[in-house]
């Protein structure tokens, strides 16, 4: 049943980022633990938002080849993240310890 509950969340994120609902993105984002499939759209309504502690924090969930694009993508969106020091967890695994 936990794949069902998780292509159903899949859903409900795809479509409300779809409808530019980004606070409901970030509040279906944070009712589980963010998976490498669901981080990017996380990532990214952070950013929308404007909320840039939000997004240096979901970025440690975001795989590591997809990083640079979606920093860029923020920064677009008027978020910079590399004034704001983004934590790497495979450079620095002992920060990410939750």
């Amino acid at each position: 049943s936990d794949v069902c509950s998780s292509d159903l969340r899949d859903d409900a994120l795809g479509r409300s980022y779809a409808a530019e609902l980004y606070d409901k993105v970030l509040e279906q984002c944070g009712a589980g633990p963010v998976n490498a499939e669901h981080a990017p759209l996380c990532f990214l309504a952070a950013c929308h938002l404007g909320n840039a502690a939000k997004a240096s924090k979901l970025l440690a969930a975001v795989p590591a080849n997809r990083r640079d694009q979606l920093v860029t993508n923020c920064k677009q969106l008027g978020v910079d993240l590399k004034k704001a020091d983004a934590v790497d967890c495979e450079a620095d695994p002992m920060a990410c310890q939750h």
